[in-house]
Parts: structure tokens; C-alpha cells; sequence
């Protein structure tokens, strides 16, 4: 119940931050005002460096997708090479191609990724169009109807010489038409 650990009298309780200082109110008020408003301040720099390092952070792993996706979808392009002659594609890797080039397309460094792909498309466009019956129907909906965009886009900014033009302007031609869906609806 009662405890004595030997001390019967209690020690006086000792500040090591030495003498207190005597400090008027409006200056104290005004210290802990200023106090406050640099914790504030640094909070708030602390969540705008995070937030900016953030932003970079998935910019640069954006940057490292566009650069794996380009990867692949070379080497499934490279497969579909082999030898010279292209083997035969279907539906879903000509869906999966598209969905590939419309993730990391950018015109000044893939318009031939682009170009080759909508050589395949219109070789193929039967294929890649009975898609529109299954449960892809809005994927491939979209994928068209991006490439049709980067086909345009491409024919009304192009400036190198050594693109084949032709390829996209068949591309929308094909595409475009009311004859190519014929066989789905």
C-alpha cells in the first residue's frame, strides 16, 4: 500500500536550462507567432518536395514503359518478320500491336513503327475487324479510331521525304469505309 524507498524528504526539482529570462507578453506571443509560422513554412516546402519528387518520379518510370513497350512491340514485329516473310497475324496480336503503339506513339520517333503497322492492318483487316463481333468490340473500336487519328496526323505534319504516305492514306481509305464492316454487322 505505502512505499518508502529511503528518501524521507522529497528533493528540490532542478531546471538545467539555467535562469529562467523575464520576457514581456508581446514578445513572447510574438516569438512563438514567428516559431509557428517557419514549422508552418517548412511543412509546407516539405510536401511541395514531395510532391515534385513524385511528378519525377513517375515521369521517369513513364519514360522507362514508353521505352519497354517500344521494345516489344519491335521484337514481336521482328517475329513477324521471320526469314523476310511475314508471317501470317491475327486478330489478337494485330490488337495487341495496336494497343502498344497507341500507348507510347509519338510521331517524330515512331512514325515507321506506325506505318508498318498499318501495313499489316490493311493486309490483315479482316482479321483485326471480326474483333468488333467479340467482347472487344470497344477496344478495337478505339484502337481504329486512334490509328485513324495518328494516320491523319501523320499525313498533315509530315515532313520527311522517305515516308510512305501511301500505307496511311490506304489505312483510312480501308478503314473508312462501309464496305470493311459489312461482314460484322
Amino acid at each position: 500500500m505505502f512505499s518508502f524507498e529511503g528518501d524521507f524528504k522529497t528533493r528540490p526539482k532542478v531546471s538545467l536550462g539555467g535562469a529562467s529570462k523575464k520576457e514581456e507578453k508581446a514578445s513572447l506571443l510574438h516569438r512563438t507567432q514567428e516559431e509557428r509560422k517557419k514549422r508552418e513554412d517548412e511543412r509546407k516546402r516539405l510536401k511541395n518536395a514531395i510532391i515534385i519528387q513524385s511528378y519525377i518520379r513517375g515521369y521517369q518510370d513513364l519514360k522507362q514503359q514508353y521505352a519497354i513497350q517500344r521494345s516489344m512491340f519491335d521484337e514481336c514485329a521482328g517475329q513477324s518478320k521471320a526469314g523476310g516473310a511475314q508471317q501470317v497475324m491475327d486478330g489478337a496480336a494485330l490488337c495487341l500491336l495496336s494497343r502498344q503503339l497507341i500507348f507510347f506513339y509519338r510521331q517524330s520517333i515512331d512514325a515507321h513503327r506506325l506505318i508498318w503497322l498499318c501495313q499489316n492492318l490493311v493486309k490483315h483487316n479482316s482479321r483485326f475487324v471480326k474483333l468488333l463481333v467479340g467482347p472487344q468490340k470497344q477496344t478495337c473500336m478505339f484502337q481504329i479510331k486512334k490509328i485513324l487519328g495518328f494516320c491523319c496526323r501523320l499525313l498533315e505534319n509530315c515532313t520527311d521525304e522517305s515516308l510512305n504516305v501511301a500505307v496511311p492514306m490506304r489505312m483510312l481509305e480501308i478503314f473508312s469505309t462501309e464496305k470493311t464492316y459489312l461482314p460484322v454487322i
